[in-house]
């Protein structure tokens, strides 16, 4: 897996691990106060292509290998949930919300609309390299050959008082 999930600021020595199903719009909205570029009314400042090629080059998305190779520079964090809370909310999410399943999630075998009891043993008997992003363990996504690549990792459970911790060490 070489997933591109992290937000890698060009000018600025900050790196964000996204999670997704962790706050993660609510982060890249906040973030996106720091991109100094005159940004259309109608741009998604959430989207990841916004992230990857909206940005005139301030951002860019990386891959944990390279997050990795920036942690002597970059000062990196993340926001990770309560797993069983995450599973409901992607549950809620995409299998219910939603009308159109992704593509990996239709080949998991996942339904619209299926049972939570069945989505678990879909999500149990599938692969980690056959899993949805948002169904990936929060470990496989912030970690690389078992050491964990962000420096600070806050908790959805207590966003508030960690977000306000992580500003505090960006001083």
């Amino acid at each position: 897996m070489n997933f591109k999930h992290f937000i890698c600021f060009r000018d600025i020595p900050l790196i964000y691990g996204r999670v997704p199903k962790v706050a993660n719009t609510s982060i890249k909205a906040s973030l996106s106060s720091l991109i100094k570029v005159p940004i259309k009314a109608e741009t998604r400042t959430t989207s990841d292509n916004f992230w990857s090629s909206g940005t005139r080059g301030k951002t860019s998305m990386i891959s944990i290998q390279e997050a990795r190779k920036y942690r002597g520079t970059h000062y990196s964090f993340s926001f990770v949930r309560n797993p069983f809370d995450r599973l409901i909310s992607a549950y809620n999410n995409k299998l219910i919300e939603n009308e159109v399943l992704t593509e990996p999630m239709k080949s998991m075998g996942l339904i619209h609309g299926m049972p939570f009891g069945s989505f678990l043993e879909v999500i149990a008997s599938t692969s980690d390299d056959k899993l949805d992003i948002h169904l990936l363990p929060q470990s496989k996504i912030l970690c690389l050959d078992k050491q964990l690549v962000p420096n600070f990792i806050g908790h959805l459970e207590t966003i508030q008082q960690d977000w306000r911790t992580l500003q505090q060490q960006l001083r």
